[in-house]
């Protein structure tokens, strides 16, 4: 592996790469890579002549507060280098709901799909974000709204029955919201069961601070655990706005 800063050998312009996953010329992996090629300088988000904008939307797994009653995560040594070992090695001990994560059938649903059934690309794809005002959000309120097959909604609106009937028959696949459930501390059953019955995943936790309403590229698959009713995720936007 080459280190930070040197000299990048390539093979003639135009000559395709050796992947068997995919081809690119040199002047494509040029733009794939951070650094510099023939004296330009070469964002790191920049992937052939499109500027692409990536927000991280994942709170982190150690810091983030848990959900009341939850143990918080612990990350434990097992071998450290400082101690005169030859590499570093860790153990996670951590609630299955830890930060930014996902909701399967299975957390409310009795014979619900778990988490590791749920297939990858209900999880990456067009995605809308919403701000949303701390109140019911009924049906009404989403006609009047952009729709997309994943919304993720920005504030503590809480879905009114209408709501998640008439995201379900629109199409609805994934709900996220940067609170810690979509339910509430006193109810969280009604919202729960209502989505996941539904068979809509739910991505909990999100960090949407600084990202405008619109919409975007997501991207948040979980660890695929079989058995497990959720997972953690990180979760990220992709803007192709520049």
């Amino acid at each position: 592996m080459e280190s930070e800063g040197s000299a990048l050998v390539l093979p003639p312009k135009g000559t395709p790469f050796g992947n068997p996953h995919f081809s690119v010329t040199t002047e494509e992996f040029a733009f794939l890579r951070a650094g510099t090629y023939n004296g330009v300088c070469l964002p790191k988000n920049r992937i052939g002549l499109k500027l692409m904008k990536i927000y991280d939307i994942s709170r982190e797994l150690l810091k983030t507060p848990p959900y009341p009653g939850d143990e918080p995560p612990v990350l434990k040594a097992v071998h450290r280098m400082k101690d005169g070992e030859k590499y570093n090695l860790s153990r996670l001990e951590t609630s299955t709901h830890a930060a930014t994560h996902v909701d399967a059938p299975l957390h409310f649903i009795e014979k619900g799909k778990d988490i590791a059934s749920i297939p990858a690309d209900v999880f990456v794809g067009e995605c809308v974000v919403l701000t949303v005002p701390k109140t019911s959000l009924d049906s009404m309120y989403f006609m009047k709204r952009p729709f997309a097959p994943r919304i993720l909604l920005h504030g503590k609106g809480e879905l009114t029955e209408s709501a998640i009937g008439y995201l379900y028959n629109q199409g609805l696949i994934l709900l996220g919201t940067d609170c810690q459930s979509v339910g509430t501390y006193s109810d969280e059953l009604s919202a729960h069961t209502a989505l996941l019955g539904y068979g809509i995943v739910l991505l909990e936790n999100l960090d949407l601070r600084g990202v405008p309403d619109g919409r975007y590229t997501l991207s948040a698959a979980p660890l695929k655990i079989a058995g497990a009713e959720g997972a953690p995720c990180r979760a990220v936007l992709i803007s192709n706005e520049r």
